[in-house]
């Protein structure tokens, strides 16, 4: 087992790994939908090289249609840049802002809660939280997986920059586990009995795996090798057998 300083953890190579998206065609998804129902939580760890691109983080639809499909989406279109949870069905759409925004070349925390047809929330860093009453049924036929780019029949709105440690609930996490996520705690040590996907992004397998119980493992369509947040690279030490749980 290798144990370094906390915040340093690193490969035995030197590298820091996490996948980087070139805003035109990179992604990672896979044809399966561990969850389909509210309640949902979507998070992940990005850093944007865009502050005026709408861009999505990671996101579940029907790639049937344009219709349905619940996204964490990094909104460089809006004053103040902010995090936007997009919860879209046969219905219409609707959407929830966190309250400040992301810097571009800066690593943030994202996330995204769905705890029914009217209850959906947006953070950043922990917090910052922005809500949303409006009813929205939940989407239907869902069947994909997306990192990067919409999960719908049309992919738009593709990443540019650095996405790390993406990860599903089927619970909506309280605002304390989403401080704790935001403060450098992995997913699988939050709630781990309701984590239904989680992709650490380390750059080092094909197919990306999905180290939750139901190993939905993701195929790549570029995402090169990049930096992962450095206070978090133990994520990857871990899941290759190289740091033990609980460092």
């Amino acid at each position: 087992m290798v144990q370094l300083p906390r915040q340093q953890f690193i490969y035995p190579s030197g590298e820091i790994i996490a996948r980087d998206f070139d805003g035109t065609d990179d992604k990672l998804d896979v044809a399966a939908v561990p969850v389909s129902a509210s309640p949902i939580t979507l998070a992940a760890w990005f850093e944007s090289d865009s502050a005026t691109a709408v861009q999505v983080l990671v996101a579940i639809g029907d790639t049937a249609t344009n219709d349905e499909e619940l996204a964490l989406v990094a909104s460089g279109d809006l004053a103040g840049d902010p995090i936007l949870l997009s919860d879209r069905s046969g219905a219409g759409t609707t959407t929830v802002a966190s309250t400040t925004g992301y810097t571009v070349g800066r690593w943030h925390h994202a996330c995204g809660i769905k705890r029914n047809a009217n209850d959906r929330s947006a953070y950043i860093d922990g917090g910052s939280r922005g809500n949303d009453v409006s009813n929205q049924p939940d989407a239907s036929g869902l069947d994909t997986i997306r990192i990067g780019v919409r999960a719908r029949l049309t992919q738009s709105l593709w990443f540019n920059g650095r996405i790390a440690e993406v990860a599903i609930w089927n619970v909506a996490l309280n605002d304390e586990e989403i401080s704790q996520l935001a403060g450098g705690a992995l997913p699988k040590d939050v709630r781990p009995e309701s984590l239904v996907g989680y992709w650490a992004l380390c750059g080092r397998q094909s197919p990306e795996p999905d180290t939750s119980r139901n190993t939905n493992h993701m195929v790549i369509t570029g995402a090169a090798q990049a930096n992962h947040p450095g206070h978090l690279a133990r994520s990857c030490l871990r899941s290759r057998g190289l740091l033990g749980v609980g460092v």
